[in-house]
């Protein structure tokens, strides 16, 4: 992918719209919720856009959440990276409902700002953003076309899996026994289509040789084929 060329920045919650000059390989700097800060990506010809967690569990790792965009964006995706932008909230006790808080004030901030014209919006989380993913999606059932949810303790969304109608890809590393028996726990109560994968050889954080990349490219052709056929409808 091309180095990114910065457009002006964006640094508000509500009004106005998404810069139309914006194309692929063009970044634009937004504040998607008073604790939460995003990095857009927008291809031109995209086939949907997914909010990625990017400040959890690999994505912490050194230009692991710069890798993921890149390999997304070859897949015809669009991109809105969030983080916590402040210290007490990426230090707080609650780690999943302020993932949710962050997907939510995403998914509000492209509504207001009508940052994305067609197709469909996908969520991508790790760990504890794994599970708010998996809420957000149960709250906006028909707006969420796709998501992936990385590691984490899905099974802790309880009832609400029941709820979530989205595609859904499950990625776990196959050494990190528990988590993997929490994820086919998950994968009998989802209502969309689902599919679970055990990368071999990996661990938690997918930190192996090949192993996060295998993760990149499994989430970019999942969200593609599955935000390319879903027609969700936006309230």
């Amino acid at each position: 992918v091309a180095a990114a060329r910065q457009s002006p920045k964006s640094d508000h919650a509500g009004g106005g719209r998404f810069d139309e000059r914006c194309g692929m390989d063009e970044q634009v700097s937004v504040r998607v919720a008073p604790a939460w800060r995003g990095e857009l990506w927008r291809a031109e010809a995209a086939q949907g856009l997914v909010i990625v967690s990017q400040d959890a569990g690999a994505l912490t790792l050194d230009g692991a959440g710069a890798r993921l965009c890149h390999v997304l964006h070859d897949y015809a995706l669009s991109t809105l990276s969030i983080s916590a932008s402040t210290t007490q909230t990426r230090r707080s006790r609650d780690p999943i409902a302020d993932w949710l808080e962050g997907f939510d004030g995403a998914l509000r901030w492209l509504e207001t700002h009508d940052a994305i014209r067609s197709g469909t919006i996908g969520l991508m989380g790790e760990d504890h953003a794994a599970v708010a993913a998996l809420r957000a999606a149960a709250e906006r059932d028909g707006h969420i076309g796709a998501l992936v949810a990385c590691s984490g303790r899905v099974e802790k969304a309880g009832a609400t899996l029941g709820r979530v109608h989205a595609a859904t890809l499950l990625l776990v590393g196959g050494l990190d026994v528990d988590t993997l028996a929490g994820h086919r726990e998950a994968l009998s109560h989802l209502r969309g289509p689902t599919r679970l994968e055990a990368i071999p050889g990996a661990t938690r954080h997918f930190t192996e040789p090949g192993a996060f990349d295998t993760v990149a490219h499994l989430a970019g052709s999942w969200l593609r084929d599955h935000l390319d056929a879903s027609q969700p409808q936006r309230h």
